[in-house]
């Protein structure tokens, strides 16, 4: 199953009927964000992003490291 805006508090539901644990926090934090994000126009894209951004997050860490290390 393809895990979309529309069908995510579909999917919470579907958790809590398997695992009746998660019930407190589907109803706390409601369906997960994942498919709010626009869809991308290319498999290169969304790669090239997913790529982009952990460089990024990577930069920063060292970038935090070395500043608290200094």
């Amino acid at each position: 199953m393809r895990i979309t805006a529309e069908n995510s508090q579909q999917i919470g539901r579907r958790i809590v009927k398997i695992e009746p644990r998660f019930k407190e926090v589907v109803s706390k934090f409601g369906p997960a964000p994942i498919g709010v994000r626009r869809p991308t126009s290319s498999n290169f894209e969304s790669l090239a992003d997913s790529i982009l951004s952990q460089q990024l997050s990577t930069k920063a860490a060292a970038t935090i490291v070395a500043r608290v290390a200094a």
